[in-house]
């Protein structure tokens, strides 16, 4: 394979080398566009194909346009694609697993070829330079399979992505197991993937509503002791009280699930 390095200089002179992109060439068994994430295939390492959950741990970079590349390590072969392994570079993005802000870590998604906000350890294509959600200008709703297998509706779009491919170890310690656990479940009952804030939030709301009905029922039942011991013929004024309580807590512990139902939901 030839190798070329190509060094593209502003009509200035001046040469920037800050999220200047260094590009190098792959083959590929389909067409695939620029901004399209892409992993090394597992059975032939010259080869690329989409990137998705399934791939990430080979995730190589991004389809770019040759035009752009600072540095260009290219094939002489007209079949192969460009393929920017740094720098600053358009790429596909999903809200799949919530919308993204600057800065966030992007990796592979169940959409094929499709980056998506990191939230655990594992391979990172790089950080947003710009936030995505699907309320943003441009932004299409598509509707897919999350990785529950469950049809969902996300924003699909591009921004700017400074490439640095790394092992990211995420949010560290207890806390990120928990909020994972949180997510996944929240996900399999709403059906969809659903953001940390909301999955949090959503728990807060269902352990208030637990502790206030665990608090009142106690009470109300100490109190019915008490006045049971007091007054061994008043149960069935006892009995009436508790029957209403009963019923309040079930409201209570009604509304705070369909709260946080609502909030994971709409996350």
């Amino acid at each position: 394979m030839g190798i070329v390095a190509a060094f593209v200089a502003a009509s200035t002179g001046s040469v920037f080398a800050v999220d200047a992109v260094v590009t190098q060439s792959f083959q590929a068994d389909e067409a695939l566009a620029v901004g399209t994430l892409v992993s090394r295939q597992a059975d032939d390492p010259g080869k690329i194909e989409p990137a998705t959950t399934n791939n990430r741990a080979t995730i190589t970079g991004v389809v770019a346009n040759p035009e752009e590349s600072f540095v260009s390590y290219s094939s002489e072969s007209t079949t192969a694609v460009d393929v920017a392994t740094s720098g600053a570079v358009i790429v596909n993005v999903s809200t799949i697993n919530g919308d993204i802000k600057a800065g966030d870590q992007l990796t592979s998604s169940p959409i094929s070829g499709f980056a998506m906000k990191a939230s655990n350890s594992g391979k990172v294509i790089g950080r947003a330079l710009a936030d995505f959600s699907r309320s943003t200008n441009g932004a299409q709703i598509r509707t897919v399979n999350d990785v529950n297998n469950r049809a969902t509706e996300v924003g699909v779009g591009q921004v700017v992505v400074t490439v640095e491919i790394s092992d990211w170890t995420g949010p560290s310690g207890a806390q990120n197991v928990f909020v994972d656990n949180l997510r996944s479940i929240g996900g399999q009952v709403a059906g969809r993937q659903v953001s940390a804030s909301s999955a949090v939030i959503a728990a807060m709301v269902l352990a208030v509503g637990i502790l206030v009905s665990g608090i009142v029922l106690f009470s109300s039942v100490s109190a019915s002791m008490n006045s049971l011991g007091r007054n061994p013929l008043s149960h069935k004024i006892i009995r009436r009280s508790l029957t209403q309580v009963i019923l309040i807590v079930v409201v209570l512990l009604s509304v705070s699930v369909v709260v946080a139902y609502f909030i994971i939901g709409r996350g």
